[in-house]
């Protein structure tokens, strides 16, 4: 697929050069030339977003350098760590962090913390991407270890 849109790219480059020495030999071609490249550009686009699409959902190596397993810190596979609304929904104040990351299937990423750990008042709100429209978010605050406050833009 890499070699694809590299082929693609020289064909492009070449279509442009084409483009410009029909330009000045005024033979009629120019537009022709010009408009073939571009379309071989959009071509090279869609084979790069592609190839990066397939590089960013296929599942990371589960060994490391060495050659030994990870260890495994909880079996999430099926659900991705995105939130949708049906998810949302089922969550319910007073759950626990644990609780709330086995229905959304992830791990938030931390946007404030305050207090000291292990204190009644120690609060930690936990952003999560959303399923749905461009922007889809939620925002889930922890107050004592159980959830007090959810809020939710855009999702399906």
């Amino acid at each position: 697929m890499v070699l694809l849109s590299i082929l693609c790219f020289l064909l492009f480059l070449l279509l442009i050069v084409l483009s410009i020495v029909h330009l000045f030999k005024k033979t009629g071609k120019a537009k022709w030339m010009f408009l073939s490249s571009i379309g071989s550009l959009v071509i090279c686009i869609a084979l790069v977003v592609s190839n990066a699409l397939t590089l960013v959902s296929s599942p990371p190596d589960a060994t490391q350098p060495n050659g030994q397993l990870e260890p495994e810190k909880k079996e999430i596979v099926e659900n991705p760590s995105t939130i949708n609304l049906s998810e949302f929904n089922r969550l319910k104040m007073g759950m626990s962090y644990d609780q709330a990351t086995d229905i959304i299937g992830g791990y938030g990423e931390v946007l404030s913390e305050g207090e000291a750990e292990g204190t009644p008042f120690h609060t930690i709100v936990y952003q999560y991407e959303g399923e749905g429209s461009l922007g889809a978010n939620a925002n889930l605050m922890f107050q004592g270890g159980k959830l007090t406050n959810k809020a939710q833009y855009g999702l399906k």
